[in-house]
């Protein structure tokens, strides 16, 4: 359980944990860890879902309206989350963590290295949507 990480930490029982830098320091597990690194693997967002029939049912103003107050929300999210990661990790620092940011070179190679599981696993979920996503992201790399 997530509660027990900081004493699993501090006894040795684990040697390690991946969470988003505000978790890290909101629950002052740096205070039992030596290091932290970038891996940059995980994006944090949260996705606006409505029923596609419900919007079907709206004016086009309407959907015009929901996709801009959307947008605004997104850009405001990332902002503030940036703006969260980057003061979490500056107080991490100033408390002695160790930081590493990860070599992009080695990024590539740790992703050359786990491509057969990843794509194992997203082929056996829904090989089509596996497909788009990974399209999605390759667009959202360049």
């Amino acid at each position: 359980a997530f509660s027990e990480v900081f004493s699993a930490l501090q006894q040795g029982v684990i040697d390690g944990q991946e969470n988003p830098y505000k978790n890290i320091s909101s629950n002052k597990l740096y205070e039992v860890q030596k290091y932290l690194s970038n891996s940059s693997h995980v994006f944090e967002w949260v996705v606006l879902i409505v029923g596609k029939r419900w919007f079907d049912l709206l004016s086009a103003g309407e959907q015009a309206v929901l996709q801009e107050g959307a947008d605004i929300v997104r850009d405001s999210m990332r902002a503030d989350l940036a703006r969260e990661d980057d003061e979490s990790l500056r107080e991490m620092i100033d408390a002695g963590i160790a930081y590493t940011e990860i070599d992009p070179k080695e990024m590539v190679r740790i992703r050359e290295a786990v491509a057969a599981v990843r794509d194992k696993a997203g082929n056996d979920i829904n090989l089509q949507l596996y497909e788009e996503l990974l399209a999605a992201v390759a667009e959202a790399s360049r």
